[in-house]
């Protein structure tokens, strides 16, 4: 009986996986399954307390006071943004986490299957990516959405997309 982990190439010998996959798979599992553990542990915990809200948008507000005083204004645009957003992301909390557990699990089935060598993995990566870029304006107004942060997520996620489909080859289902 074989191994549904095995992978034949062309003349019947079983190909091995890729170092470079095998990498980025444990990094991408590891990523994700922190990610899962953390949106787990927050659903059981629940809605932070309106003081711990208060609190955290007080001590926002003193780093965006200091950065007007230092003239750093688009620094405290950044931070005024954080403190709408976070604001938003409370308001919508079970909403918000829902989306976030979706979109992990999408990514983490994605590594599974391209670690299976299923190219239907490497698709539903790129749908991964797209969801944590975009799945953010389910719950929360574009104009609380840092553009720094969308940058910055779209180019981790094109880089790995990238370095994903170097293994495309090796993946024949």
């Amino acid at each position: 009986m074989t191994d549904s982990l095995d992978v034949y190439n062309e003349n019947g010998g079983k190909k091995s996986r890729p170092g470079f996959l095998t990498v980025l798979g444990i990094l991408s599992f590891i990523t994700i399954g922190a990610n899962i553990l953390i949106t787990i542990v927050q659903f059981a915990t629940g809605r932070p307390s309106e003081d711990a809200v208060l609190e955290q948008r007080v001590e926002l507000t003193k780093v965006v006071n200091e950065m007007h005083d230092t003239g750093m204004d688009s620094f405290a645009k950044f931070f005024e943004q954080a403190i709408a957003l976070n604001e938003e992301i409370n308001a919508n909390f079970y909403l918000a986490l829902t989306v976030s557990l979706i979109t992990y699990l999408v990514g983490l089935i994605g590594v599974i299957f391209m670690w299976k060598a299923k190219r239907l993995g490497f698709h539903l990566y790129i749908f991964y990516c797209l969801l944590a870029l975009g799945g953010i304006y389910i719950y929360a107004s574009a104009a609380n959405v840092s553009s720094l942060s969308l940058i910055l997520g779209g180019v981790f996620s094109a880089i790995f997309i990238f370095m994903y489909s170097r293994n495309l080859h090796w993946m024949t289902r």
